[in-house]
């Protein structure tokens, strides 16, 4: 699962809190967050959230700007579920919440 976010976005400050108050439920799949803010946020954001804690989730930074160009993401969040064959599922503009996450996983499934 990708997760385009911005460290500042109330949205996707909730949407992370979401995420790990379900994590034990999650623990099947593997989140991407990423941002093409500076990674001095990103870092800020990652040690808020204590998410490096958590061997499912990896967070960076799009430095190419390829996400929000490619997707035509103007906002955040933006939510990718891909299936296990890596192929793109779901697309989800303005997040998406842990409940419908695991529901979405396993409808894919």
């Amino acid at each position: 699962m990708l997760v385009y976010f911005s460290p500042d976005c109330e949205h996707c400050q909730h949407e992370t809190e979401q995420i790990l108050a379900k994590m034990d439920s999650l623990t099947k799949i593997d989140f991407y967050f990423f941002s093409v803010e500076p990674l001095s946020r990103i870092k800020a954001f990652n040690n808020y959230y204590r998410l490096s804690k958590y061997s499912n989730i990896t967070i960076g930074r799009d430095y190419a700007f390829f996400f929000p160009i490619h997707f035509k993401a103007n906002s955040v969040p933006w939510v990718l579920i891909y299936d296990e064959k890596k192929k793109l599922e779901r697309v989800y503009e303005g997040g998406l919440g842990s409940t419908s996450i695991v529901q979405a996983v396993n409808e894919i499934e």
